[in-house]
């Protein structure tokens, strides 16, 4: 099978299992919307639209899209919402609550998304502060006043900064690594705004 026909395959199959959340999600009485972003390798910003809703009485929750939107405003980011659901044939009606970060174009009273959102439909949708984000946003804070921990994720660098830096080094790390029962390799620290930084040690 060559490279264009796994692609095609691929993406049929993607087609196939939206329809069936979309189908879900139509029958649905209600559903919420969670939307975040990160940038991806080549640094384009990627927005995910995230659906919570109920099918037969079990909550679940679905992704529907992930689109580049290189905006971003929460204006830009609302009519980006709108439009995606426009084109899967996704009701704003049902529309009764959302969630994001704690960002101001996101959660911002005035012109954030949860804003535009109610503004668009002339109601008010509920909105509710992502708990995980507020949860890292603390745990990082807090981290960042302490020394040691500080000190602990320099070090971290360092070390693969030394690695990485020479081929030679790094494969000698890998192959006594890989001879070791607990081994694992170094990784450098993500620089994304959702970081879990207990995943780098």
């Amino acid at each position: 099978m060559s490279a264009q026909s796994q692609d095609e395959f691929i993406k049929l199959l993607g087609q196939h299992v939206q329809q069936i959340i979309i189908a879900h999600l139509n029958s649905s009485s209600f559903y919420s919307i969670m939307i975040d972003s990160t940038p991806d390798i080549s640094n384009r910003e990627i927005y995910t639209i995230v659906v919570r809703f109920t099918n037969n009485f079990n909550v679940e929750e679905r992704l529907i899209s992930a689109v580049e939107l290189p905006s971003k405003t929460g204006l830009d980011i609302c009519n980006m919402f709108f439009s995606k659901i426009e084109q899967l044939n996704i009701s704003p009606n049902k529309l009764i609550a959302q969630c994001y970060d704690n960002a101001n174009n996101m959660s911002g009273v005035n012109k954030g998304v949860q804003a535009c959102v109610s503004d668009k439909l002339q109601r008010e949708v509920i909105f509710i502060p992502c708990g995980a984000h507020s949860s890292n946003l603390a745990v990082k804070y807090a981290c960042d006043c302490s020394t040691e921990f500080t000190s602990l994720f320099d070090l971290l660098q360092g070390l693969y900064n030394y690695f990485t830096a020479s081929a030679k080094r790094h494969h000698v790390l890998r192959e006594k690594l890989e001879a070791s029962e607990f081994g694992l390799l170094v990784k450098n620290l993500a620089d994304t705004r959702w970081v879990n930084e207990n995943f780098y040690l």
